[in-house]
């Protein structure tokens, strides 16, 4: 294979995974708005638990690059 095409494949494959962690991450503050403006239950926990969820699966989330 051509070095320079061996050299796009690398990088398109780092593009499409970093495209997809940020649309896992999109995703996830979706379902945690949403959960918190649809949640009939207090408002100021919901949104504390809503961001702390966020952040448990965003750092959950992290690909390793190996």
């Amino acid at each position: 294979m051509n070095p320079a095409l061996r050299y796009l494949a690398i990088v398109g494959d780092a593009s499409e995974a970093a495209f997809a962690y940020t649309g896992g991450l999109a995703q996830l503050l979706y379902r945690s708005v949403l959960a918190l403006f649809a949640s009939p239950l207090k408002r100021g926990r919901s949104l504390e638990r809503a961001i702390h969820q966020a952040k448990l699966g965003g750092v959950g989330a992290i690909p390793s690059f190996r």
